[in-house]
């Protein structure tokens, strides 16, 4: 009986043992697969701060970047300097000053002028995600001046100081005044009435004449009936009575400062010439450094006077001057052989009324005194 009760147990035994290895062992769980680590992205390598650069007037805030070796500028900042139109993805830029549309392209050594294509000395680049462009070599395509202040290290891109061809033949008369007050000093007949002067603007206005600068002249065909109105010396009165005219009637005008004697007693002070240049009423040009009767001096210190005052006027307005008005209307031949490396324009005295064309380093002017009534001015207009 023990015998049966113990092969009954074997059997029962090895039954669970055959049922215990068919079983499938439980799977055990996979691990998560590792993520592959996405590449940081290469970073834009900085490129180095290159000079301050002034376009009309006006500091690019971005400043400048160096490039091979080249001096690149934001191409958005320096077309809003300008006045300029800038719509597209590419940069199409509309200037107001002149009839093209510039189109530029990241890479591309060129730029479209109305759609032709005009091959820039560097390429246009983007950098931080904005369009650059080789300032320099884009301000000799479109005619921009461009003068570079080593002391300072800034580079000023004017667009009258470019090289222009002046349409020929229009008449333009150019008016001289002095002081603008009715406490004169010195010589009495150098001092317009303020009343007076108003009386004369307000004829402009009202007869449809154009009050310009010389800086417009590029463009003269576009006006009916230009004039241009020119003040010497810089006296303080010009801040103080003829500036509030201006803008008054909306007029334009041209002082001729004597950079050396700004700040004196009866002159306009350095903050003063910049406020106006800023105004957009106001065009401040040269009438050299001290005052100085240029055909008496040697060709260097003509060449200092025409300089020095050339370099003030320009680090007061941010604007390369362009005119030169010759102290009591004198030049020599050597003052004649000279003005074009310094200025587009030398103006005299007295003479009849000035058509472009003409020898524009002798720009001849209507003198208007105390005395000239509003009846006067406008016989000089028709003249």
């Amino acid at each position: 009986m023990k015998r049966v009760y113990l092969l009954a147990f074997c059997l029962l035994f090895a039954v669970l043992m055959l049922t215990a290895c068919g079983q499938a062992e439980p799977e055990q769980p996979q691990p998560e697969p590792t993520p592959e680590a996405t590449p940081e992205p290469t970073p834009e390598p900085e490129l180095p701060q290159g000079d301050t650069v002034t376009v009309e007037g006006l500091s690019l805030q971005s400043g400048s970047v160096i490039y091979n070796d080249t001096l690149y500028v934001n191409f958005r900042e320096f077309a809003e300097a300008l006045g300029a139109e800038l719509s597209g993805e590419e940069g199409i830029l509309s200037f107001p000053w002149q009839d093209a549309d510039v189109c530029c392209k990241p890479g591309d050594p060129a730029l479209y002028i109305r759609g032709e294509a005009v091959t820039l000395r560097s390429p246009v680049k983007t950098y931080r995600n904005e369009l650059y462009v080789p300032v320099e070599a884009l301000c000799e395509l479109l005619h921009i001046g461009t003068f570079y202040d080593e002391e300072y290290a800034h580079l000023y891109c004017t667009v009258a100081a470019g090289d222009w061809q002046i349409p020929e033949g229009y008449k333009v008369p150019v008016f001289m005044y002095h002081g603008v007050t009715d406490y004169t000093w010195g010589s009495a007949e150098l001092f317009v009435s303020p009343s007076v002067l108003e009386e004369q603007l307000q004829y402009l206005v009202e007869n449809g004449y154009d009050p310009i600068w010389f800086e417009d002249l590029r463009e003269v065909d576009k006006y009916d009936k230009p004039v241009i109105l020119t003040f010497d010396d810089g006296y303080l009165d010009n801040y103080t009575e003829l500036f509030p005219l201006l803008q008054k009637y909306n007029v334009k005008a041209t002082i001729f400062v004597i950079t050396g004697w700004l700040g004196g007693e009866k002159y306009l002070t350095p903050e003063q010439v910049t406020e106006m240049s800023q105004s957009g009423l106001v065009s401040i040009q040269s009438h050299t450094w001290s005052h100085k009767d240029m055909d008496a001096l040697p060709a260097e210190a003509q060449r200092e006077q025409m300089s020095q005052s050339k370099l003030d006027i320009l680090r007061l307005t941010g604007k390369e001057p362009t005119v030169l008005c010759y102290p009591r209307g004198l030049a020599s031949n050597t003052t004649l052989e000279l003005l074009p490396e310094y200025y587009s324009f030398g103006v005299k005295m007295n003479g009849s009324v000035y058509y472009t064309g003409n020898d524009p380093r002798i720009v001849t002017r209507y003198y208007v005194t105390r005395g000239t009534s509003v009846e006067s001015f406008a016989n000089m207009l028709k003249k």
